[in-house]
């Protein structure tokens, strides 16, 4: 049987707690067998405020929280860039690499601009998907039937949580929702001031 492979593609900038929680949650669950972190590039729309460096550092750390899962790390995309379909084209990838279409790891939210961004429908329509609700934006207010092959995953054991992004951290400061290890390392390299 072929593997159940999740790609979490997302910025990581810094990874915080609930990184970490998505991708034990849909292990521990059984939503897939393995999740590759494959941490995005900076372009128009996500300017990185620390080096490739520094962000590759706070990565490895992150990534020793995840020892015991069954998780990999593909840093292909922390220097590459695209000017189309940013999903289709991190398919594509791993299509060529894994020789099939894996799971791509959403938050609810993208559900908001999909047809904006997914003109061909690849996304939509053929790409499995995980969303992970957000509280900000609930699925339900949307018609969803023209969204195919996708699981909602609602983490209500961690709402408090679920409220975090990373742009909350980089702008105030919320060292308690990071890993400990990650939290000295931006202290120790006055990162994100």
């Amino acid at each position: 049987m072929q593997e159940k492979i999740a790609i979490y593609w997302w910025a990581f900038d810094p990874p915080h707690l609930v990184h970490e929680k998505i991708v034990k949650y849909i292990l521990d669950n059984n939503y897939a067998d393995k999740v590759i972190i494959a941490p995005s590039w900076e372009r128009e729309d996500k300017k990185y405020k620390v080096n490739s460096i520094h962000r590759k550092n706070i990565l490895d750390i992150f990534m020793k929280s995840l020892i015991g899962y069954n998780v990999e790390f593909c840093d292909y995309f922390m220097t590459a860039w695209v000017e189309d379909n940013l999903t289709a084209w991190v398919d594509r990838y791993f299509i060529h690499k894994l020789w099939f279409s894996p799971i791509q790891v959403f938050g609810t939210d993208a559900l908001a601009s999909i047809k904006e961004w997914d003109a061909k429908k690849r996304a939509a329509l053929i790409i499995p998907k995980i969303f992970i609700y957000r509280w900000w934006f609930d699925p339900s207010n949307y018609d969803l039937n023209w969204i195919e092959n996708y699981t909602i995953i609602d983490m209500d054991l961690w709402k408090d949580l679920a409220n975090l992004s990373s742009t909350q951290i980089r702008n105030g400061w919320i060292y308690h929702f990071l890993n400990s290890e990650i939290a000295d390392y931006i202290k120790k390299n006055w990162l994100y001031k």
